[in-house]
């Protein structure tokens, strides 16, 4: 049995998240021992331990820095790793990522992998800043046996940035578990739609992110603007929550949107709420690989999404969505408003998107490729040709 410790930052509900949810459930249980340590008071949490998985909290876990707090993250997670003795420490997010490789290497853990979900240094920052967070990202893979990156974009900046030789970094791409996303049946949808206020005339244009800088919302609330002149009865639907939403809440106020944009918070019904969109719009300025952008995909959504990150390696612009540059609310706007002008070529996009995702983009293939790296890696270090029992997979 391989014993798995999977690390991550905070335990909200995000897409790395839900990375780690699904490697997590879809390990093989009859080959893995599975064990997750992340930030206290997340819906991660309860989810994972509803499906049977160890979670261990880690209150001092947190996204800024705190010298003090981050002491105590260290001697929490080496206390945990010595005491399940794991095969491999697989960390996630920048604090996580970083805390939990250095504890794994002192701790004499045989595999230390690493996935990037985005690196920090796709970030606009100053030559200060670069610097330091190239330094960190280069101590971190040297303290890596391997990372995985979620995005091709995200390896090749990787190797240009001399953060870990190309021999120690693959590209897996995230992937879902299409037959766990329940399609809403019409009946639900009408409800739903009953719920929020919305009427029949009302087009509903919706986002769904986490409220951080790197999302790009702000030029979305300015998108809708324009949208608003050519569909006045459009609806904005923001869902998610975070640090930002005041500031969103007084742009919003600012351009004179309250009537037309819902903040709908946090929500367990996504699947639920993303086939009342007429278009699902990603505004980010950053990117990974995003998981809510292949759930809009699956549920066969007409997207707008920016060119940035991974993003690209997702959307086939004019094919499976449209692509704009980031930062560009008016871009942003005339894509939209195009989606919502043609609806027959909206609908042809939304339905190649959740084909390219059944094609591509599934858990299985992504567990499948995780599996693989596991057993390269411990076959390296354990001097053993086929650890426990399994012989590894090809890369190619």
């Amino acid at each position: 049995m391989i014993k798995v410790l999977l690390a991550i930052t905070q335990s909200e509900f995000g897409g790395a998240q839900k990375y780690v949810y699904y490697l997590a459930t879809s390990l093989p249980k009859d080959r893995y021992d599975v064990t997750v340590a992340c930030g206290a008071g997340g819906l991660l949490v309860p989810k994972l331990q509803e499906a049977g998985i160890g979670v261990i909290p880690v209150p001092s876990l947190l996204r800024e820095i705190n010298p003090i707090q981050d002491f105590l993250a260290f001697l929490h997670l080496l206390r945990v790793i010595r005491k399940r003795r794991p095969h491999i420490v697989h960390t996630n997010s920048t604090k996580a990522g970083f805390l939990g490789r250095l504890v794994a290497k002192c701790a004499g853990v045989p595999v230390i992998v690493f996935t990037a979900h985005g690196f920090v240094l796709n970030e606009p920052m100053g030559i200060l800043g670069r610097s330091l967070f190239t330094v960190i990202e280069r101590i971190g893979g040297m303290l890596s046996d391997a990372i995985i990156a979620v995005s091709e974009t995200d390896r090749l900046t990787a190797i240009q940035h001399r953060v870990i030789s190309p021999d120690r970094i693959v590209t897996i791409r995230n992937g879902l578990d299409i037959e766990s996303l329940d399609s809403p049946h019409s009946s639900a949808i009408a409800q739903k739609r009953v719920e929020l206020g919305l009427l029949d005339s009302h087009r509903v244009i919706g986002v769904v992110a986490n409220f951080y800088v790197t999302k790009g919302l702000p030029y979305f609330l300015r998108a809708t603007a324009h949208v608003k002149e050519a569909f006045p009865e459009a609806k904005f639907a923001l869902v998610g929550d975070g640090e930002r939403r005041r500031e969103l809440e007084a742009l919003t106020n600012e351009l004179n949107l309250n009537s037309s944009v819902l903040f709908l918070g946090q929500r367990n019904d996504v699947p639920e709420l993303l086939p009342l969109f007429d278009v699902f719009v990603l505004p980010s300025v950053k990117e990974g690989l995003p998981f809510a952008l292949l759930e809009a995909m699956a549920a066969a959504r007409p997207i707008v999404a920016t060119a940035v990150g991974g993003v690209p390696e997702l959307i086939l612009d004019g094919q499976t969505g449209l692509l704009v540059p980031p930062k560009d609310p008016q871009a942003l706007a005339e894509a939209i408003i195009s989606l919502l002008r043609n609806p027959r070529m909206a609908t042809a996009m939304g339905v190649a998107a959740r084909q390219r995702v059944l094609d591509h983009f599934t858990v299985d293939r992504m567990i499948t490729e995780t599996e693989q790296i596991y057993h390269r890696l411990l076959a390296k270090k354990l001097n053993q040709p086929a650890p426990f029992g399994k012989e590894p997979i090809s890369e190619e």
